[in-house]
């Protein structure tokens, strides 16, 4: 499928650029990729058409456009305050080789499927916060900018030891367009 006919924000302001940079090497494997906060499923089409032997799951609040992509990719419906749900996911499905989170881009929620999902990646697999240099509006409406996704992205790499990161790679083209990959 031609990239400006996919119905995804990615490719706007570079980072499917990057993205096709990182998933190289996975592109020939057999993978379990997951994207965590799908808005209309535009990134599971590609993801269905670039990798060649690849199981795409898809989670978010509503599972929007579900017919579109049901043939291609698992749908699930989960919100990322639900920690019992997020876990029945991961128990269900096993290990992943590429976890994105480009859910909520709040902090709270982030660091909780973080937290869920990490022991849930594969050996040489990488997880992947979009959009980490952005600010947005807490629950509360605070700016989290400062202390937000910043932070906690800084606490992540200074954690690589404890968490078994072998390695992490930042990407800031501009603030929409940030990649924080964590590799496991």
């Amino acid at each position: 499928m031609e990239p400006n006919k996919m119905n995804t924000n990615k490719f706007f302001g570079g980072i499917m650029d990057e993205y096709y940079r990182l998933f190289a090497p996975y592109k020939y494997k057999q993978i379990k990729l997951v994207e965590i906060g799908t808005f209309n499923n535009g990134f599971l089409e590609w993801a269905s058409d670039y990798f060649k032997n690849v199981t795409l799951f898809g989670i978010d609040n509503s599972c929007r456009d579900k017919d579109k992509i049901e043939d291609k990719a698992t749908l699930i419906q989960a919100n990322q305050n639900d920690t019992d749900r997020l876990k029945e996911i991961c128990n269900e499905y096993g290990k992943f080789d590429i976890i994105i989170d480009d859910a909520s881009h709040f902090v709270k929620e982030t660091k909780n499927t973080f937290d869920i999902f990490w022991d849930h990646l594969s050996e040489n697999g990488v997880y992947i916060i979009e959009d980490w240099g952005c600010g947005y509006w807490d629950n509360k409406g605070e700016h989290t900018r400062r202390n937000g996704i910043e932070k906690l992205v800084t606490d992540l790499m200074l954690r690589k030891k404890e968490l078994g990161i072998k390695n992490f790679e930042i990407i800031l083209k501009e603030p929409s367009c940030s990649l924080a990959c964590f590799y496991k």
